[in-house]
């Protein structure tokens, strides 16, 4: 659907029927201003009239407005234009930059938008040359009256152009009011005592390389000058200022001091063990330079640390240090084999398998278990470690009765194997003449110690009665009784028992004892088992075996071996305990309960008639008094 408008504006009253043709040309006229329904025609029209058609299209005009300084208060701009017009404005006032504002004219009004520009000027200082300083009576020009902006204005208070006050006058510059947006300004003008010389304030001591700015080219006291020779970062040099148009002041000098670079220095640190407690490494070096050190200190591995100095020292940026931290190891030794008594025992090695050198303490004793220790050599990270040797007591070897001979008797060699297996050599050869006494060697390696076998030679002649008395003690030198003493021959299985009181006479042995050709004393004596036992001998044994307070004594040696195996165990102390406890009432292998160190005693055919022999009787079980 087309909307036709038709504005018509009469400017005289007219017949409608006398113009009806010429209202109708109108409407020919303006009949090809078509609108379609969805355009908006509000703001245009034409009016008719007697002789034409008038386009009404209004633009709304409005009075100049501005400019403005930045930040000055901007009026609101007017909602109505010089032609009558109203409408509103966009966007909204801005006081900080120069805007365009764009006027929107009402609905229905025939008018078009305009434009209107707001214009907002920064505030500007005028800048001036520096005047002066200048020496006390000196004359003064005076102070321009434009800026370097080309901005006009006077000076308050005027230049006093005989400078006569030393010190310090500030002008202030009062820009033209014709100009807007100028900010006054000011300009300190100096005079100076020709006594005056130019002071600084600036750095004078650097490390030789550093950046050094420029001396500053006007001194504190303002006087502008320069500065010869050019800077030099490299030595310690003194430069002198020259003032520039103050001909009146001396020239004045400055040094700048160049430090070397060092490099800071530590004393050695470390090596430490591992898990070993570190001092925190030093933050001052030798040299006194400051600084940090990265990464944090470790005790379980080795690592280099790097020393960064604190500013304004002359060292070198960054040093490492590296602390070692060794492993812990503890000195091992090959293990030694046991020793008999007496036998050679190598010197122990002043060296670890791990190459660890160091001595040894007490020195080696060949006679009995020793345990030894060895202390290292200056080695941080080892620990002084005990070595045992052990040494194994010697057997004694023992043999059958030999003799009495007859002098002149043929006499058989000697037997080269003991009753225990042991393997050795006599010594001297056999002698059927005198009685003599043999020492028995026992061969290396066996254990075994040397034994005396005294071979008796009777000479032939009248047979003299022999007296006997026999003194009995038990292991820690106790008298014993109720002692049994028999006459023996082993080889041919005799034995008769002798009835003694308090000395033994033999008249004759061959009628008092017949068959007795190997004549031999043997002790015996009876008993519980458990007579003199308790569990303090327990608690020496133990003590024994674990080296706490070892067993030195043979005799209370042979009486703690319970079970008879020639040692000391465990398998010992399990047997006295049974026996303590009334479990068993004889000791293991039906051992007999007191037995005779040395039995089997050969009856000599002594020099004189009357012979003493003392007997130690061993109370098996009973180690402790």
């Amino acid at each position: 659907m087309m909307v036709y408008k038709l504005l018509l504006k009469l400017s005289t009253a007219i017949h409608i029927k006398s113009n009806f043709l010429l209202f109708f040309l109108g409407i020919m006229l303006i009949s090809n201003q078509l609108y379609s329904d969805n355009k908006s025609i509000s703001n245009c029209g034409y009016c008719i009239g007697f002789n034409s058609i008038i386009n009404t299209d209004i633009k709304p005009t409005f009075d100049p407005v501005g400019p403005y300084c930045q930040g000055d208060n901007i009026p609101d701009l007017p909602t109505i234009s010089l032609e009558d017009i109203t409408g509103s404005w966009s966007p909204e006032i801005n006081n900080t930059e120069t805007t365009v504002y764009t006027f929107t004219p009402d609905l229905g009004q025939c008018a078009s938008s305009v434009t209107l520009t707001i214009e907002v000027l920064p505030y500007i200082t005028p800048t001036f040359n520096q005047v002066g300083p200048f020496c006390q009576g000196t004359e003064i020009i005076d102070l321009p009256s434009l800026s370097l902006e080309g901005i006009s204005g006077i000076w308050n208070p005027p230049i006093d152009n005989i400078s006569s006050n030393i010190g310090q006058t500030t002008h202030v510059f009062i820009p033209d009011d014709s100009q807007l947006c100028i900010l006054e300004t000011t300009m300190t003008i100096t005079i100076l005592d020709p006594n005056t010389i130019p002071t600084f304030d600036v750095e004078t001591s650097f490390c030789q390389g550093d950046n050094i700015n420029d001396l500053p080219s006007i001194s504190l006291e303002g006087i502008v000058g320069t500065w010869s020779p050019e800077i030099d970062n490299t030595t310690t040099t003194s430069y002198t200022f020259t003032p520039s148009n103050s001909f009146c002041l001396a020239e004045s000098m400055l040094t700048i001091q160049i430090d070397s670079i060092i490099a800071p220095t530590f004393n050695p640190i470390g090596p430490y063990c591992l898990n070993q407690i570190i001092p925190d490494l030093p933050t001052t070096s030798i040299e006194g330079f400051p600084g940090t050190w990265f990464p944090p200190l470790s005790n379980t591995e080795t690592n280099t640390y790097t020393f960064t100095p604190d500013g304004g020292v002359c060292a070198l940026e960054t040093i490492t240090l590296t602390v070692e931290i060794l492993p812990v190891d503890d000195p091992t030794f090959d293990p030694y084999p046991s020793f008999c008594v007496g036998e050679s025992i190598p010197n122990l090695p002043f060296e670890s398998l791990e190459g660890i050198s160091g001595f040894w303490n007490p020195a080696i004793n060949n006679q009995e278990t020793t345990t030894y220790t060895f202390t290292p050599d200056n080695d941080l990270c080892s620990d002084q470690v005990d070595f045992t040797i052990e040494i194994t007591p010697g057997n004694i070897p023992t043999f059958g009765p030999i003799g009495p001979f007859t002098e002149g008797a043929q006499i058989n060699d000697l037997p080269t194997t003991s009753i225990e297996g042991i393997f050795g050599t006599w010594s001297p050869e056999i002698n059927n003449t005198t009685t003599t006494t043999y020492t028995y060697t026992p061969n290396p390696n066996q254990c075994a110690v040397p034994t005396t076998l005294t071979i008796v030679i009777e000479p032939i002649g009248p047979t003299i009665p022999k007296s006997y008395t026999f003194d009995f003690k038990d292991q820690f030198g106790n008298e014993v009784t109720d002692v049994d003493i028999y006459i023996t021959d082993p080889v041919n299985s005799l034995s008769y028992p002798v009835l003694f009181t308090d000395t033994l006479i033999i008249n004759s042995i061959e009628n008092e004892y017949p068959g007795i050709a190997n004549h031999i004393f043997r002790f015996e004596k009876s008993g519980l088992a458990s007579e003199g036992v308790s569990a303090l001998d327990l608690i020496t044994l133990r003590k024994h075996i674990l080296i706490i307070e070892p067993i030195s004594d043979i005799d209370i040696l042979a009486a703690g071996d319970a079970n008879g195996n020639g040692s000391i165990s465990a398998v010992d102390m399990i047997a006295l305990q049974k026996i303590i406890l009334g479990i068993d009432d004889e000791f293991p292998n039906n051992l007999s309960t007191w037995f005779v160190k040395e039995n089997d005693i050969p009856i000599n055919n002594f020099p004189t008639n009357h012979t003493d022999i003392s007997v130690v009787l061993i109370k098996r079980g009973n180690v402790r008094e």
